[in-house]
């Protein structure tokens, strides 16, 4: 095929659209509500968009809960340490009620605690 047919351009040009205003939004997230982390957008989708959570709906609140990720406890840290930042914003759903972000307790470990190795940087991996 030699031929580029109308279409094909328009549709390029509307993904590459959402793609950067998917980017836009996951830097705003990543300001915003995540304190400056810095984490590139395809990171911040394959380790925090992607995490299995449960909400219940009371009257008033829609409560998010985030399961404790034992395979990447940088992420559940970063959570951890933001989600009552997010909470104090009073940040309001499209049905009216106030969002409310909790992350699991981790669960108990029964392996012993991995060895210090001062050559990997574990503490404040998304700090800037």
């Amino acid at each position: 095929m030699r031929e580029i047919f109308a279409h094909d351009v328009e549709l390029d040009s509307l993904f590459s659209l959402l793609k950067v205003g998917l980017v836009l939004m996951v830097t705003y997230v990543l300001r915003e509500y995540l304190g400056g982390a810095c984490m590139e957008a395809i990171t911040f989708l394959e380790r925090v968009a992607t995490l299995p959570a449960r909400l219940r709906m009371t009257p008033d609140l829609e409560i998010l809960t985030f399961e404790y990720n034992r395979r990447d406890p940088d992420v559940m840290s970063l959570l951890e340490t933001h989600s009552d930042a997010i909470n104090k914003k009073g940040l309001r759903t499209r049905s009216g009620r106030k969002l409310r972000i909790l992350i699991e307790a981790a669960p108990a470990s029964d392996r012993p605690p991995p060895i210090v190795n001062e050559r990997c940087k574990s503490n404040g991996r998304f700090v800037p």
